[in-house]
């Protein structure tokens, strides 16, 4: 008896690993791969203009986003057995955004722009992908292209306020918003004083290390992102074109590794915002997947 459940076992094991093996076997031509940023603040879905709470120990504060940009690229997905498939880097980089109401220097006037939360690597070789490695920002190559390089980047990132002048190049990664704050008001000819609402605006604009429009070695803000998807493996092949969900928690930026107080210094501009950069590393995960021919 036990000599028959043990063929049984074998048999089952045997046939398991033919269908794994026929799984990847199978995987032949092209396709192309969705990665979607959704993004959330400390645990809830990200939404312009709408409050959030940020807690960090013992501190709370109430935040309102008001724009979450940012720049992605360099591709690069790697297979099970460790090959990497280098997405062409002249097609690779793309503007992430809540959308929202953007300056428009030349009407001068703020106009709204749409979210752009997905993306598309077209023609990606068939396999069985378990990492994905990406850039956060403009690495200095890319930089060095020059305005139409990575298929009008400058253009592109331009109207989604993510450029300074040329010198000073791109906007790597953007938060701003309001958060609650209060003044002291004394009173006129009186030694009483009095508390007031206000409101204190934040801006966070990480950008190259170097506002003479050099990357500092060192000093360089362009972060890459390597996320292990080996429990959760996607497949490309000519009949199946995979979406890929990261989440992006826009509330990393403040906490972790360096903290920013928004009270305290509500606005870091470029080389001055090296620690947010090092906490961005932080701030995306492997969410979900599914392919184009399942429901979302």
């Amino acid at each position: 008896m036990k000599k028959i459940f043990s063929l049984i076992a074998i048999a089952i094991a045997f046939t398991f690993a033919s269908c794994n093996d026929n799984e990847t076997s199978e995987l032949t031509g092209k396709n192309n791969v969705s990665i979607d940023f959704d993004a959330s603040f400390a645990g809830e879905n990200l939404v312009l203009g709408v409050e959030k709470n940020l807690i960090d120990g013992d501190t709370k504060q109430k935040l309102t986003i008001n724009a979450f940009d940012y720049i992605v690229g360099n591709f690069v997905l790697v297979t099970e057995s460790g090959e990497e498939y280098v997405y062409p880097k002249e097609k690779s980089f793309f503007i992430i955004s809540e959308g929202g109401k953007k300056y428009n220097k030349t009407t001068k006037e703020y106009t709204t722009l749409p979210a752009k939360t997905a993306i598309n690597l077209t023609d990606v070789p068939a396999g069985k992908y378990t990492k994905i490695k990406f850039g956060v920002g403009i690495d200095e190559d890319t930089y060095k292209g020059g305005k139409q390089f990575a298929n009008n980047l400058w253009e592109r990132a331009e109207e989604y306020s993510l450029v300074w002048a040329w010198a000073t190049g791109y906007k790597f990664l953007v938060l701003e918003g309001v958060t609650p704050s209060s003044i002291i008001k004394k009173q006129e000819n009186t030694k009483s004083v009095s508390q007031e609402a206000a409101v204190q605006i934040f801006k966070y604009h990480v950008a190259a290390a170097a506002n003479d429009g050099e990357y500092a070695k060192g000093k360089e803000l362009y972060k890459e992102i390597t996320l292990d998807l080996t429990k959760n493996p996607f497949l490309v092949a000519k009949d199946k074109s995979p979406q890929v969900h990261l989440a992006v928690d826009a509330s990393k930026m403040l906490t972790g590794k360096n903290t920013i107080n928004v009270l305290e210094t509500p606005v870091l501009m470029g080389p001055k915002t090296t620690g947010i950069s090092e906490n961005s590393l932080k701030m995306f995960a492997f969410d979900h997947l599914h392919y184009n021919e399942e429901n979302h």
